[in-house]
């Protein structure tokens, strides 16, 4: 695994405000008993939330050498048990059963540039149960004209 990639989620976990909102959200979905698909997995962050918010089991979905870090994470923190993991892109991925929430942070640094649309649209029709909850369920962009060499680098990269 580069150490870019390693990097680039040590971001998404050390973002306080990033994470908090997803604090939120599980507390206000997150059901004792519910099964989870977490999207796009990255360190574990997002499913250990949803046990920790009573979640039974978490099917764990990543397609890089982060399902790893994940595994470690989670059998580090005692819920290695709990999880299913699963080494492939979340749509090539099958399911054993229909789960109560789909959980995903492939939001990116603009809201939808790493493909959230997409992933979350198929994971709605292949692995979430009738009445079953997205998060995120909605995204809001807000921009503002800024003027930074790190931004626009990132930018540029589309």
């Amino acid at each position: 695994m580069s150490s870019s990639a390693l990097q680039e989620h040590l971001g998404y976990v050390g973002d306080s405000v990033r994470l908090e909102q997803f604090k939120s959200a599980v507390a206000q979905v997150v059901k004792h008993g519910d099964y989870i698909t977490d999207l796009g997995c990255g360190t574990g962050i997002l499913g250990l939330l949803c046990l920790q918010a009573g979640a039974s089991r978490v099917y764990a979905i990543d397609s890089t050498a982060m399902i790893e870090v994940a595994r470690e994470s989670f059998v580090r923190a005692g819920w290695g048990g709990q999880v299913i993991f699963m080494g492939d892109y979340s749509a090539r991925a099958n399911l054993p059963e229909r789960v109560d929430v789909v959980i995903c942070d492939q939001v990116g640094y603009f809201g939808f540039d790493a493909g959230i649309i997409e992933y979350l649209a198929d994971a709605r029709r292949r692995f979430l149960k009738p009445g079953g909850a997205l998060i995120p369920a909605r995204l809001r962009l807000q921009l503002a004209a800024v003027e930074s060499e790190t931004s626009y680098g990132l930018a540029d990269g589309w």
